[in-house]
C-alpha cells in the first residue's frame, strides 16, 4: 500500500483492532490477545512495530504478517476496495483523543514467528553440550535427564537450545541458544512474553520463581519429588512483575530467588511490593540459584 493509500484509508491499526473488539494487552514491546481467526484458547495474536508502520499475525495459525486492509479484508472476507470502504468507516469513528500505545519499531519483521520446527529439530540430536553444561553445575545424570526431558532442552555436541513454550505446550514462541562458554542468546523474531515453564503449570499450589532458564532447572531438580511444587522463572532477565504473570501466581505460596546482584536484588523487591506474601531469598553476592548445591539449598530454605 502506497503513503497516500496509507495516510486517507489507514487509522491506527491499535484502533482498527479495537474497534473490532480484538482485545490485545501489552508485553514488552508488542501487545497480545487471542487469535481471531482460529480456536484461540491462548494469547498467539500479537501487534508489533517494524520500520515506524505497524503489523499484526498469528504465530499458530499463520496468519499475516500484514496490516490493516490485510486484517480487514481477512475478518470481513472483502476485497481490497471493499476494505478500504470499511476502514475509512472506521477511521471516521475514531474519537478525537483517541490516541495509540507507541511502539518503538523493531527491526524484526515477524514479531509473532513460531519456533516449534527449529525445536523439534534441536530436540532430534542427543544433547551431548546441553548435558555437559548441567554436569559442570553439579546435576546428576538422573537429574540431568528429567530436565533435559522435563524442559525439553535440545541440541548437540557444540550448542544447547532452549525453547520457550506457550502456556499449552503447543507452540514456541521464542528460543534461546548457548554455544560453549556464550551466555545465552535468543533468536531474532522470538517474543518471551510467558513465565518459562508456564506449559508446565498444573495448578500447583506452591512457586518458585527464578531469574534465569538454569537457575530453574536447579531449582527444579532440587524439588522434583514434591509434586505441589512449580518451579517457573522470568523468561528474559531480572524483571518486576507483570500483570499476567501476577494473574498466573495469584492465589498460590510464592517463593522468590533471584540473582545476587543489584538487577536481581532490585527486581526481587519490585515483587515484594506486589506481592506482600513472598518470601525472598537471596543466594548470596554474585550468585545465582544454579550456582547452588543441595547443601547450601537446604540452609538458604530452612
Amino acid at each position: 500500500m502506497n503513503d497516500t493509500i496509507q495516510e486517507l484509508f489507514d487509522p491506527p491499526l491499535q484502533f482498527v483492532l479495537e474497534h473490532e473488539n480484538v482485545l490485545l494487552e501489552r508485553y514488552d514491546n508488542k501487545f497480545i490477545g487471542l487469535c481471531p481467526f482460529h480456536d484461540d484458547s491462548e494469547p498467539s495474536f500479537a501487534l508489533w512495530r517494524y520500520n515506524d508502520r505497524d503489523f499484526v499475525g498469528c504465530w499458530a495459525c499463520g496468519f499475516g504478517p500484514t496490516d490493516a486492509i490485510g486484517f480487514i479484508r481477512r475478518l470481513h472476507g472483502v476485497t481490497f476496495a471493499e476494505s478500504l470502504v470499511i476502514i475509512r468507516r472506521i477511521g471516521k469513528a475514531m474519537p478525537d483523543d483517541w490516541s495509540a500505545t507507541i511502539l518503538k519499531s523493531t527491526s524484526v519483521k515477524d514479531g509473532s514467528r513460531d519456533f516449534s520446527a527449529e525445536a523439534r529439530e534441536a530436540l532430534s540430536y542427543e544433547p551431548g553440550y546441553a548435558r555437559q553444561f548441567l554436569a559442570e553445575r553439579g546435576f546428576t545424570t538422573s537429574d540431568t535427564d528429567w530436565v533435559l526431558d522435563r524442559y525439553r532442552i535440545g541440541g548437540d555436541e557444540k550448542y544447547l537450545v532452549v525453547p520457550h513454550y506457550t502456556p499449552s505446550g503447543r507452540h514456541v514462541t521464542g528460543i534461546k541458544t548457548r554455544v560453549e562458554d556464550e551466555r545465552l542468546d535468543t533468536l531474532g523474531g522470538g517474543t518471551l512474553s510467558f513465565l518459562y515453564g508456564c506449559w508446565l503449570d498444573e495448578g500447583q499450589p506452591y512457586v518458585v520463581l527464578t531469574e534465569g532458564e538454569s537457575d530453574c532447572w536447579r531449582m527444579a531438580a532440587y524439588y522434583r519429588h514434591d509434586a505441589r511444587i512449580l518451579v517457573l522463572s522470568l523468561p528474559s532477565g531480572a524483571k518486576g512483575p507483570k500483570p499476567p504473570w501476577l494473574k498466573t501466581l495469584e492465589g498460590r505460596r510464592l517463593l522468590i530467588i533471584f540473582d545476587g546482584d543489584k538487577p536481581g536484588r532490585d527486581a526481587a523487591e519490585a515483587w515484594r511490593r506486589e506481592r506482600l506474601d513472598a518470601r525472598i531469598v537471596d543466594p548470596g553476592e554474585g550468585l545465582d540459584a544454579s550456582d547452588l548445591t543441595d547443601d547450601d539449598l537446604r540452609r538458604l530454605l530452612a
